[in-house]
């Protein structure tokens, strides 16, 4: 579960250029390189930071057109369709497979056997 108190302060401001709109988001995770939102993830080195004194928000301002807004949809729903793979992705009742730990084996009876 995420720390809520920690990206409550997190605002993502995204101007659309071609037609001149704009749309305020919550931001939900702030990774090394890269912001979710509700709608999307962008990269942060595309966007212009500011501080919000009084109230100790943080905006991010992307400009971004219709392409990039659904790049960016389409990027959310990768990560989060993946990440949900990965946690299915083990197999708790294989048995342990000898074959792996053989080479260990062989190296351990190398060095109890093969000193001198």
């Amino acid at each position: 579960m995420k720390n809520k108190k920690s990206k409550s302060n997190i605002r993502v401001l995204i101007f659309e250029p071609e037609t001149k709109s704009m749309s305020y988001e919550m931001g939900v995770n702030v990774e090394a390189d890269s912001i979710e939102c509700e709608s999307g993830i962008y990269h942060i080195s595309d966007a212009q930071r500011y501080v919000d004194d009084w109230n100790g928000h943080i905006f991010y301002i992307f400009n971004a057109s219709i392409p990039e807004r659904v790049e960016a949809a389409k990027l959310k729903q990768l990560r989060r369709s993946s990440a949900l793979n990965r946690i299915f992705d083990f197999d708790r009742n294989k048995p342990l497979d000898l074959f792996k730990l053989l080479p260990w084996f062989v190296i351990i009876i190398l060095i109890l056997f093969g000193g001198r």
